[in-house]
């Protein structure tokens, strides 16, 4: 194989992975985005809001938020007493055996 070709297929595979990180990163910041909207969403009782992160399923329901206890929606909406919420999220499948980062 000519110099040229080895060191042009090297750069594609460069550019491939630092497509990857880049996808990836973007991701990584979508979901933390996401996590502080729910967080606040739970904090301040909003509803409305809370029910549409409860449509987007229990692989996002179940995720640890962004909160220095690492809760989950569960842990939060008890820890706020938002009983609504609570009742609201374990109707839409929560996992209420899934634990903090503390336990």
């Amino acid at each position: 194989m000519p110099r040229n070709e080895a060191h042009a297929g090297k750069k594609r595979a460069n550019d491939m992975e630092q497509g990857r990180a880049s996808k990836k990163q973007d991701l990584l910041a979508a979901v933390r985005q996401a996590s502080a909207e729910f967080t606040a969403a739970i904090i301040l009782g909003d509803e409305k809001q809370v029910m549409a992160f409860l449509k987007r399923g229990p692989d996002f329901l179940n995720i640890r938020l962004q909160t220095k206890y690492g809760d989950t929606p569960l842990t939060l909406a008890v820890r706020m007493c938002k009983l609504l919420l609570l009742k609201m999220m374990l109707e839409s499948k929560c996992d209420p055996n899934r634990a903090t980062e503390t336990g």
